[in-house]
């Protein structure tokens, strides 16, 4: 999609697809139909590490990109509980290596608005040097036993718009770093 020029990649209502690692490019939307659903594979070698070298992975991954989103009314589902190794009295052991949701890193005007985010396995989405960042309308619903499964965390962004969302997290729902 990127190759000819940007668009829509379409994921249709009643597909449920199985994913590694998603790079999202510049002037691509993800688009999630109701009733859709992104499934984040149980295996954390199914993932690309990220571009800043770090072993941080993710199932939708986007660095240096402008113009990008991630929009409609479907699922993203992080698998969690595929990383779970015990559950202690609290909270959860897990393996060591667990992809993120997302990741957006160096990337301006970025929408994510009306889908819902479910059983992360660690952070949930995770924006770093980022401009122009609009988060509207989504939904994150973490296990409350997941350990470190933050909602959003904002590192050293300008201009991000959070409005409208509901997020229930086993550790911070919207953390801001600096």
């Amino acid at each position: 999609c990127h190759e000819a020029g940007g668009g829509v990649v379409l994921i249709p209502a009643g597909k449920c697809v199985r994913i590694g690692t998603i790079r999202l490019k510049s002037y691509v939307e993800l688009h999630l139909e109701r009733g859709s659903r992104l499934l984040l594979s149980g295996n954390g070698e199914d993932f690309d590490k990220n571009d800043y070298g770090t072993d941080q992975r993710a199932g939708i991954y986007a660095a240096d990109s402008e113009s990008i989103g991630i929009t409609g009314f479907g699922t993203i589902d992080g698998n969690g509980k595929s990383y779970v190794t015990e559950r202690l009295e609290a909270i959860y052991h897990t393996q060591k290596r667990r992809p993120y949701v997302v990741i957006f890193q160096r990337c301006r005007d970025i929408t994510m608005k009306d889908f819902t985010i479910v059983d992360a396995a660690v952070w949930t989405i995770d924006i770093t040097r980022c401009y122009n960042v609009t988060v509207h309308n989504i939904n994150i619903l973490n296990d409350m036993l997941m350990p470190n499964s933050d909602g959003i965390d904002i590192d050293r962004c300008q201009f991000v718009r959070i409005s409208d969302c509901h997020f229930e997290c086993g550790d911070d729902c919207i953390v801001l770093k600096s």
